[in-house]
């Protein structure tokens, strides 16, 4: 168990679950769905060393990617925005990985945080996108 890791994936999820219910549309039904998905597997693998609960989430968080880099594609109207959403979900995997090499299981962690934070960011940015951006 990692409670730092469990009370992020808490918190960014319930912020993440205010703003869906605040800003909800239903073409973005499906990345709200998938999202929520990722939160429950990020907080039951955290709260846990099961190994099936841990690929679980890789696989849920692996799929996220995929729906968020569609949906990147899909409401941004501009290259910069394709840009921006493409290097924030690079920038995601690549502390996540980053934090899976580092030793020191402090420092880990809280690169680990990074990448949670980077959720609630991306998240955010898409819905922004979506209404001030694209014109919907």
């Amino acid at each position: 168990m990692n409670k730092k890791l469990v009370y992020s994936s808490v918190i960014i999820g319930i912020i993440i679950v205010l703003i869906s219910i605040h800003s909800y549309n239903e073409i973005l039904l499906p990345l709200y769905a998938i999202t929520y998905v990722g939160i429950i597997t990020s907080i039951v693998n955290h709260s846990t060393t099961n190994n099936l609960a841990k690929y679980i989430d890789r696989f849920i968080m692996g799929l996220i990617a995929i729906v968020y880099i569609y949906y990147g594609l899909y409401i941004c109207d501009t290259t910069w925005c394709k840009i921006i959403t493409l290097s924030i979900i690079f920038i995601m995997i690549m502390t996540y990985f980053s934090s899976k090499f580092i030793a020191n299981k402090i420092i880990s962690t809280n690169i680990h945080l990074i990448t949670h934070l980077l959720s609630l960011v991306l998240f955010l940015f898409m819905i922004y996108i979506f209404y001030y951006d694209s014109g919907s």
